[in-house]
């Protein structure tokens, strides 16, 4: 009966001991991606005259930011005037890779289609007037 007692005491023991690998899983993991800017060499200058702005800062950054997303706008300036019923923007874009129609109908889709668009002029710019 001791050897019986001994021996099942040494398997408890040695199954007790025996060590597992864990694996540690980390659900919604996401890559490290790097975001890179695209150079523009803008060719164009539009500028628009936009209604439906309340400020410069959130809606001119929604703007700026909409643009820029489409590697075609290098540059987006506002010539903002406190009450004003539109703002005067300048464009700089390259016209290789999007038109100015294009421009203005993505404007117009900006918070949930809040801003009017009324393009003003579109004239040639040298890549060495534009600055960066």
């Amino acid at each position: 009966m001791k050897a019986v007692v001994s021996i099942l005491f040494f398997m408890l023991l040695f199954v007790s001991c025996t060590t597992q690998e864990e694996k540690i899983i980390v659900k919604n993991a996401k890559p490290k991606v790097e975001k890179t800017v695209a150079i523009v060499k803008p060719n164009q200058m539009l500028t628009v005259e936009i209604e439906g702005m309340s400020c410069e800062m959130n809606c001119g950054g929604s703007i700026r930011k909409g643009l820029k997303k489409t590697g075609a706008v290098s540059r987006v300036e506002f010539e903002w005037v406190e009450e004003a019923e539109k703002q005067v923007t300048k464009i700089s874009y390259d016209d290789t890779k999007m038109k100015e129609k294009e421009i203005i109908a993505l404007i117009e889709t900006f918070n949930e289609g809040q801003f009017t668009t009324y393009p003003v002029k579109s004239e040639k710019i040298s890549s060495t007037s534009e600055k960066k």
